[in-house]
């Protein structure tokens, strides 16, 4: 019973954390970004009754969700994890690669970082309208503390590990991972890459075809 627990506890755990990875991919369409976002909130209830609106960003959500979680580059990756948060190193792995993805943003995106931020803020302002209560609450309060300037840097990483220590069924210390992180970067950044090298071309293409179907 408890590695059962565990295990749904990881997989609710890393539905909740590559926001930046996500919202990129979506950017800056506001369906496939809004629906992108809020499927990482969903409770059951909420997701019998979504708006239309998200429905293809919800999709998109899972599709990168799949593919992430079978990627073996990001599997290498959590192998270095695994020694200090055991189970939980996919959920740690999940919040620092938005941290790599920042760090090489300029390789992959003709527009700024800043650029991005403030512009996916404002596109998650305008489509609160069609969320649901509850997670239009939390997305003013995530949009209003700015919450993608914590990926920045490994104090933003270190407050989103405190946060999920108080989180966890099973005794865990999210910040052990830091070290590794920081003694492995230039091998993560390179797996980082061969991950975004492979997931690149796969999503512009399920994008495209969500088009062309979209336009019949």
């Amino acid at each position: 019973m408890k590695w059962e627990t565990l295990q749904l506890e990881i997989i609710n755990f890393r539905n909740k954390m590559n926001y930046l990875s996500h919202l990129s991919l979506s950017y800056p369409n506001p369906g496939l970004l809004g629906g992108n976002y809020i499927y990482d909130l969903l409770n059951y209830s909420e997701s019998k009754q979504i708006n239309s609106f998200f429905h293809e960003g919800i999709q998109l959500h899972k599709w990168i969700d799949n593919f992430s979680n079978n990627s073996e580059h990001l599997k290498e990756i959590n192998s270095y994890l695994h020694p200090v948060v055991h189970k939980y190193a996919p959920v740690a792995s999940d919040i620092f690669c938005d941290h790599l993805l920042f760090l090489q943003w300029d390789q992959y995106f003709k527009f700024t970082f800043e650029e991005f931020e403030n512009t996916t803020y404002q596109i998650l302002g305008d489509v609160m309208q069609f969320m649901p209560d509850r997670i239009a609450n939390i997305c003013f309060n995530m949009t209003t503390h700015r919450f993608m300037s914590q990926y920045k840097n490994y104090e933003g990483l270190e407050n989103v590990y405190v946060r999920m220590n108080k989180k966890t069924k099973f005794p865990v210390d999210f910040r052990l991972v830091l070290p590794v992180l920081a003694k492995n970067i230039d091998l993560f950044q390179q797996l980082f890459r061969y991950f975004l090298k492979n997931v690149t071309p796969k999503y512009k293409h399920k994008l495209t075809f969500k088009m062309k179907r979209n336009s019949k």
